[in-house]
């Protein structure tokens, strides 16, 4: 699933219209268009915070609405990345996994969705 159409079943699940979204986080209707036809990437994270809350996300779908943001623009989804940017232990851990010979097995610490 691509970011637009997830942004789309979230606001389709709500029962809004564009113009309810657009609204509700503060844009324009066709910036929501634009966006739910993959014609505009998602917005920088303050505003990409403003959208969580102002959809309800539960803590599913905020994790998944993340992981497109960050496929669409091509980068680890934001909300890691700001942890990571204050948080030099999971820095450094990041890049001990990074340098293991073999492939690590992130099953061992993390929950599957």
């Amino acid at each position: 699933m691509y970011f637009g159409s997830y942004l789309r079943k979230l606001r389709e699940d709500r029962n809004l219209r564009q113009a309810d979204l657009a609204e509700k986080i503060g844009v324009s209707t066709v910036y929501v268009s634009d966006i739910e036809r993959g014609l505009r990437k998602p917005p920088d994270s303050e505003k990409l915070r403003i959208w969580v809350n102002q959809l309800c996300l539960s803590q599913h779908e905020t994790s998944e609405f993340y992981d497109l943001v960050g496929v669409a623009r091509g980068i680890a989804p934001p909300d890691i990345q700001e942890y990571l940017n204050g948080n030099l232990a999971a820095q450094s851990a990041i890049r001990r996994i990074m340098v293991q010979k073999k492939e690590f097995n992130w099953d061992t610490i993390a929950h599957r969705r």
